[in-house]
């Protein structure tokens, strides 16, 4: 669960429907989620402290660990970082507004344009959108949107959203029948509190100056206490008209985001790079983990990570250093495998790290994009070919003598217009560094080096450079190839599975283009590899 601390829902009956949590913590686990509410149907999330989501039990007993221990509560349990939409987000928050609510469509419609379109947008750098388009199909998976609104009925909150980071499928802004009461709160200030805790709010009364109704000490101060903020429960000492955005909540809103329309400053020029992509395949045991990295990276860019697999592995990933159990700058955290993390670079940040965490053993891939700096990406190395498993009788290295380990080989295509220095740069697979380059291990430009297992490689055109520094000893059952820098930072990386044991290479589905997919040769050509060529056998 994200802590934030700024400012939702005040209503009859919000603050004690669903259990809060309080000093009085359930000394057992089990105690514990017995008390928190379970939406009782498929994909439901835990409700605590009024509308507050859990996304599920894996959160919830981190939640109910980190209140029944006081030790704790001096750990930062988000590694210290802001739950918030990056900038590309923040400014494309879409969503649909589910049929389902009949002749209460419009007044949701309206109530949620006044909270956003002059409510949060009056005051912070975001834009929420709705698409009527995807209405008639707003559901939970529905990827069209970034959230949906939903009718829900006997639920005992009146309305609960999310936080930023959760995955789709629990992004959805539940709103109850009862808030059509004539009696409740106004609608939009309904809706206005769980657009709040959707940009990364928290609910203010947690803070000790309220006296009452403590949650955590899992936030950030934005703002001095607001006793009025739109977050705070008028049941919890809150003070004001209630749900209605204070002038505290404008500042803390706008110190998060920024303010609208970037305070009318043109826009920050793009920044500049060269598109990266990784992939990362590997099996963890219980309690154990795999660091990636470092990946080189462009402050103000987008840096992506995505996780499938098996088992209950978690995704880690860190700027400037290498994640830790309680030092990251995203961990979804979530049941199972299937995670994922999109971040901006801060400023002043250079290099991005990823791990993997098990808490039950699993088979996990990672999938990378980020924009790394020129000098890293230099200026167009791409990892093109490999041949882990040479068939029988070819000569791949031309010296006139087959052999398993010495025609085994490395591509790297230099598509730029300068040629790219590696020498001290390293090749490693799943067990480790294989080879250092020599001094003067180069790629030309619009050429290619040709790094071997061994043999005395000959009869290349005089754009390609191929030698030999030692056994690559590639796994034709599956491998990982990593290229670093002599500085350590990651240039370019594949994985591949048992497809790299058919007498063949693989190579990109589209010549020189580092994006696109690991294919085995003889679907792009007759010939087993094309070592210093494109497939069709012509030059760079």
């Amino acid at each position: 669960m994200r802590a934030f601390d700024l400012i939702v829902l005040a209503c009859a009956g919000c603050a004690t429907a669903v259990p809060a949590l309080s000093d009085d913590v359930p000394s057992t686990f089990e105690e514990f989620e017995a008390s928190a509410y379970h939406e009782p149907w498929d994909g439901g999330v835990y409700v605590v402290s009024g509308d507050t989501p859990v996304v599920d039990g894996k959160q919830l007993r981190e939640l109910w660990e980190r209140r029944a221990s006081p030790a704790a509560l001096i750990v930062d349990q988000q590694g210290g970082v802001d739950s918030r939409w990056t900038a590309r987000e923040r400014r494309a928050l879409t969503y649909c507004v589910s049929d389902r609510f009949g002749a209460r469509k419009a007044a949701v419609v309206a109530a949620l344009s006044e909270a956003s379109d002059r409510g949060w947008e009056r005051f912070a750098d975001v834009d929420f959108i709705h698409v009527a388009a995807e209405d008639a199909r707003c559901s939970a998976s529905n990827a069209a949107v970034v959230f949906d609104v939903q009718l829900v009925t006997g639920q005992p909150y009146v309305a609960r959203a999310f936080f930023p980071g959760q995955p789709r499928g629990t992004r959805n802004l539940n709103v109850d029948s009862s808030a059509f009461a004539s009696d409740g709160w106004p609608l939009a200030g309904v809706l206005g509190h769980e657009l709040g805790h959707a940009l990364g709010f928290r609910h203010e009364h947690t803070r000790p100056e309220a006296g009452v109704c403590f949650e955590d000490d899992d936030w950030r101060a934005l703002t001095p206490y607001d006793a009025t903020s739109i977050m705070h429960y008028p049941a919890c000492n809150g003070r004001g008209l209630p749900l209605t955005l204070s002038t505290r909540d404008a500042a803390g809103a706008a110190a998060l985001y920024g303010p609208p329309g970037n305070g009318g400053r043109p826009p920050a020029p793009a920044p500049e790079g060269g598109a990266r992509a990784a992939t990362a395949t590997g099996q963890l045991a219980r309690d154990a983990r795999r660091t990636l990295g470092p990946y080189e990276v462009v402050a103000g860019s987008s840096f992506q990570a995505t996780m499938t697999g098996t088992g209950d592995l978690d995704l880690y990933v860190r700027f400037g250093a290498a994640p830790t159990a309680l030092a990251f700058d995203c961990r979804p955290f979530l049941e199972g495998t299937d995670e994922a993390c999109t971040l901006d670079v801060p400023a002043g940040e250079t290099v991005a790290w990823v791990e993997v965490r098990s808490v039950a053993a699993g088979w996990f891939e990672v999938a990378l994009a980020w924009l790394a700096p020129e000098a890293a990406t230099a200026a167009g190395l791409v990892l093109e070919e490999i041949l882990a498993d040479p068939p029988a009788g070819y000569d791949a290295n031309g010296d006139g003598v087959f052999s398993t380990e010495g025609d085994e080989l490395i591509e790297l295509v230099n598509l730029g217009t300068q040629p790219i220095e590696l020498a001290g740069a390293t090749i490693s697979d799943q067990s480790g560094v294989r080879v250092t380059l020599p001094a003067g291990a180069r790629v030309p430009a619009r050429g290619a080096l040709l790094v071997f297992g061994g043999g005395a490689p000959r009869g290349f055109a005089p754009d390609v450079v191929a030698l030999t520094a030692g056994p690559l000893r590639l796994n034709n059952g599956g491998d990982s190839v990593t290229v670093r820098s002599a500085s350590g930072v990651v240039l370019a990386s594949a994985t591949f599975g048992a497809e790299g044991g058919r007498d063949q290479s693989l190579v990109r589905a589209v010549d020189g283009d580092p994006t696109s997919a690991w294919v085995l040769h003889t679907t792009r050509s007759t010939a087993p590899a094309s070592p210093g060529t494109r497939t069709d056998g012509t030059g760079w």
